[in-house]
């Protein structure tokens, strides 16, 4: 066989094996990626149904958290993917879960902080003591 065409074959057999490495990878993380959006809504929505009514806004609250953070990690995800960036084989993979458990621990602890310790009632003290 001429080397030239050896070398070509070659070629096209490294660039399929590269293509289907990056394309099982690609498939494999927005299987994470929906898997884990369907397994937060299903705890949401978990929440709210099975909840006792004492303590159902509470849940409510923290369902609405959940719906946030997933929100947020799908934009951010979504907006993160490029040509580029599946090319490089560059993927969430499985820290998108855990991006969603960070965000929403963020987020639960950061809301009610604020409504605790009153940032609210200072900021509008502050507001309007300057408009007096």
């Amino acid at each position: 066989m001429n080397p030239l065409l050896r070398k070509v074959s070659e070629t096209k057999e490294k660039i399929r094996t590269y293509y289907d490495q990056t394309l099982a990878a690609l498939i494999a993380d927005l299987r994470i990626f929906a898997f884990s959006n369907l397994c937060a809504a299903l705890i949401a929505l978990g929440l709210i149904c099975c909840s006792p009514g004492k303590i159902r806004q509470s849940v409510v609250w923290f369902s609405f958290l959940i719906f946030t953070a997933v929100l947020y990690c799908s934009y951010l995800y979504v907006d993160g993917l490029s040509f580029f960036r599946i090319l490089l084989g560059v993927h969430l993979g499985w820290t998108y879960p855990l991006l969603i458990c960070v965000v929403v621990v963020g987020l639960f602890l950061e809301y009610p902080l604020r409504r605790r310790t009153g940032e609210n009632q200072n900021a509008d003290a502050v507001s309007n003591g300057g408009t007096s």
